[in-house]
């Protein structure tokens, strides 16, 4: 069973750096699609009729499409991002915690996660993968 202090600990020792060496850079490269067809959902008289989307979107697949529309009329193209990129990265971290307390020691989870949050934010060629 964890209790507050250990998710105080938590919090400080792995959130805390991960915020600081993965900041939110905005809407670029892959997140500019994945905000292009919210948007079409919110105005589809500017660019619903576009050929990639009317015809090649595969967003009706999918709720993410509708949930992240619906928050970026109450917040905002930005802030939206902004609140969908923490979202998936405390979702992330916290997987990360789940599995690794079902395999290790808590006494050894912050060696273990450490190489996560110190690790690079960039790799490829060219910082491709940035």
């Amino acid at each position: 069973m964890i209790n507050n202090r250990a998710c105080t600990g938590f919090a400080r020792l792995i959130c805390a750096p991960w915020a600081l060496t993965h900041p939110f850079r905005g809407i670029a490269h892959d997140s500019i699609v994945y905000t292009l067809f919210p948007v079409a959902r919110l105005h589809p008289e500017s660019i619903g009729h576009d050929f990639s989307i009317s015809l090649g979107a595969q967003d009706h697949y999918t709720i993410f499409t509708p949930l992240y529309a619906g928050i970026i009329n109450a917040l905002g193209i930005d802030a939206a991002a902004a609140l969908i990129t923490f979202i998936t990265q405390a979702a992330f971290l916290w997987v990360c915690w789940r599995l690794g307390r079902r395999f290790i020691q808590p006494a050894l989870m912050l060696l273990v996660l450490a190489p996560l949050v110190i690790r690079p934010t960039y790799y490829g060629g060219g910082l491709v993968f940035s």
